[in-house]
């Protein structure tokens, strides 16, 4: 009795006593979610639904950006330059590029690929 809770006792506190960063290690894995580059430009390929030039966003069903590991999925997102949503409207295909900018993806790009 007394050298099965000896062992049991060892047990736990090897157990208790292995640092945190161990356990969160990622063991070899990259998970669902990549951490993003915050320098890095990334293209999505959509459909825009939505317009508001006074909130410079814009509504887009977008394919999988692989790059992100995003499904596909319809945003809003915001524009770095609202002269971008001027020559596109509810139902054009675009091209875009995202970037990660104080936090969140923006469009730094649009290019009007054809009208629905």
């Amino acid at each position: 009795m007394t050298r099965n809770l000896i062992i049991l006792l060892s047990v736990l506190l090897i157990v208790f006593w292995i640092p945190a960063p161990l356990w969160a290690a990622n063991h070899g894995h990259k998970g669902d979610r990549a951490a993003p580059d915050p320098t890095e430009v990334y293209q999505g390929h959509g459909i825009v639904e939505a317009v508001d030039p006074a909130a410079s966003t814009i509504r887009v069903e977008h394919d999988p950006i692989e790059s992100l590991r995003w499904p596909g999925m319809v945003m809003v997102l915001k524009v770095t330059d609202p002269e971008l949503i001027k020559a596109v409207a509810e139902g054009d295909e675009i091209a875009f590029d995202l970037m990660r900018i104080d936090g969140e993806y923006v469009i730094t790009r649009i290019e009007r690929k054809m009208k629905r």
